[in-house]
């Protein structure tokens, strides 16, 4: 029974000793790969943070430029609107003082009318 014994234990280690060895050629594959996939990611990541950085760089110019000319159409918006504002109360100011001035006149006209009617 002991020789049976030594050669199921003798079985036992060369099936571990024939799983170790598989195992560990595919981790060194496994490993190998892993290498290579974060060689190629460093690679894009360089590729992509060397194209992004132009961009970047004519993003930033054209927003300033925008900004630039959102501050000058808001100056002569600000001008534009002073100058409509100026415009209209003074006629606003013409307006009444004619209309009061032309209702005046216009009474007096009629008044006159009506009084050479009369005679």
């Amino acid at each position: 029974m002991s020789t049976v014994l030594e050669i199921g234990i003798l079985l036992l280690i060369f099936v571990a000793i024939l799983f170790l060895i598989i195992v560990g050629i595919y981790l060194v594959r496994l490993i190998i790969d892993i290498n290579k996939l974060v060689n190629n990611l460093n690679d894009t990541t360089y590729m992509v943070k060397k194209e992004i950085e132009p961009i970047l760089s004519e993003l930033n110019i054209t927003l300033t430029k925008l900004n630039e000319i959102a501050k000058s159409a808001g100056t002569q918006l600000n001008s534009l609107r002073k100058i409509i504002t100026t415009f209209l109360g003074v006629f606003g100011i013409f307006y009444g003082g004619m209309k009061k001035v032309s209702g005046g006149f216009f009474k007096g006209l009629m008044s006159g009318f009506k009084t050479f009617s009369k005679k």
